[in-house]
């Protein structure tokens, strides 16, 4: 008889972490956020009951109610479900606009990241082509040796293009790129048609590649497709960078809020 006290007590919090995580499940799919009337109804349970469980989401970070009047997702929530993206969830995220693409060109297709100031092929597809190039998943590349890098870091702020030319492209013997006012001229262009094309850093294989951008305008990622150059022509490359586009803003509608806009990662001064 003495242990019946800690097994109740031992109940009643497997009970209301049950209820702190279905106040978490209505929250998510309420993104503008619920009235804590709202919530008791949608629960069916006292709202004194539920006050206790707000209280304590709202502590951990989990809940917030910028209003004072609705409860809304909380930062840290947040915060849980961009560190679940990365890794095998940010690839099967990206993994059908990926293969739509694919289905689309018939090419070896792309999804990228700048991680650690490097471009990483997070995704990739190869092509149904009879003759293709195969990327390599991990793999790391200087962005500007690429064209999903290149895709990315043209968007980037104005001030961060002279520092990623004189801490990066200069010293870079391979690079194609030698003078600082060649470099601002590529990214430019870039911006201008909304895609960038790489031909000669893969022998006889030429690279598109498209950002996956905010409302804003900031990049997050990028698609890329890689076509032999033995089969491209203009067909070809407008139905390419007609596929990367469409993959583009559809992924960007599942990326925002949850992956952060690449930041600028150089040394400044």
């Amino acid at each position: 008889m003495k242990n019946v006290p800690f097994v109740s007590e031992k109940k009643d919090k497997v009970k209301s972490a049950d209820r702190a995580l279905e106040v978490m499940e209505i929250l998510v799919h309420a993104p503008p956020g619920l009235t804590h009337s709202q919530l008791a109804n949608s629960l069916g349970i006292p709202k004194s009951s539920l006050t206790k469980i707000l209280s304590s989401l709202m502590v951990g970070g989990y809940v917030q109610r910028p209003d004072g009047f609705t409860y809304q997702v909380g930062e840290r929530w947040r915060a849980l479900v961009k560190a679940s993206i990365a890794g095998n969830t940010l690839d099967s995220l990206a993994r059908a606009t990926v293969e739509r693409i694919v289905q689309a060109t018939g090419e070896t297709a792309g999804f990228n990241m700048i991680v650690d100031a490097m471009i990483e092929t997070i995704t990739t597809i190869p092509g149904n082509q009879q003759l293709q190039y195969t990327m390599i998943q991990g793999e790391r590349e200087p962005p500007h040796r690429m064209s999903s890098g290149q895709a990315i870091i043209a968007y980037m702020e104005p001030e961060f293009h002279d520092r990623y030319f004189d801490q990066v492209v200069c010293k870079d013997s391979s690079s194609p790129i030698r003078t600082k006012a060649a470099y601002h001229k590529a990214m430019q262009e870039i911006c201008k048609r909304g895609y960038a094309e790489l031909r000669g850093h893969r022998a006889g294989i030429v690279g598109f590649g498209v950002p996956v951008l905010t409302k804003e305008g900031m990049p997050l990622a990028s698609l890329n497709v890689a076509i032999p150059q033995v089969r491209l022509n203009e067909d070809v490359k407008a139905n390419a960078i007609a596929a990367l586009k469409a993959g583009s803003s559809n992924l960007a509608k599942l990326l925002e809020g949850w992956v952060d806009p690449i930041c600028d990662w150089l040394e400044t001064g």
